[in-house]
């Protein structure tokens, strides 16, 4: 997959312009519901310039939600990272959608240089944390969903992964004890 553009020159300020008004139009179908319509304003906007970010990183999560796009918005969001690599954003998107594909490790790796751009980046942690129990890694869950707590305290799913990484402790904790009557009297 090519993620540069070759011969690509500049838009225009008029192109620029009519860039602004797709992606305007496109923001417009999405909060209306019309998934597909947005689609086709930000392929539109692409058309006329391919390394907008906005377009590619928009119309990668409408995809994303899409049956058989999957593939497709994973496209789209790494050519938004190739334009925008210090982008948390789409580092945090573009490790949902790797992660949906069950490549934990690339996500969690994505996550990561998302967080040495924006450590308090909103659900980070509790991505971080939701990655670390899919390998069972417990402790490392634990405190990635405390620190998600720490910046977002009304986070409900932190507070409800919380909830569940102590009972799991818990009856983890009462497994390991002799049942009454046996041991040492």
């Amino acid at each position: 997959m090519n993620l540069q553009k070759e011969n690509h020159s500049e838009p225009t300020v008029r192109d620029k312009a009519k860039v602004q008004a797709l992606l305007k139009k496109a923001d417009g179908h999405y909060r209306k519901g019309h998934r597909r319509r947005a689609a086709w304003s930000y392929e539109k906007a692409l058309k006329q310039d391919p390394d907008n970010v906005t377009a590619l990183v928009n119309l990668g999560l409408i995809f994303f939600t899409m049956k058989g796009k999957g593939k497709r918005a994973l496209g789209l969001l790494q050519r938004a990272l190739a334009v925008d690599p210090d982008n948390a954003t789409i580092l945090f998107n573009l490790a949902t959608v790797t992660a949906h594909f069950g490549e934990r490790s690339e996500a969690l790796a994505l996550l990561e240089q998302a967080e040495r751009l924006k450590p308090d980046y909103p659900d980070l942690h509790y991505n971080k944390a939701y990655l670390f129990t899919q390998v069972e890694d417990w402790e490392a869950a634990e405190k990635e969903v405390e620190r998600e707590l720490k910046n977002n305290p009304q986070n409900f799913n932190a507070r409800v992964m919380k909830e569940a990484l102590q009972h799991r402790k818990s009856l983890e904790a009462s497994e390991s004890e002799p049942p009454p009557g046996e041991g040492s009297q």
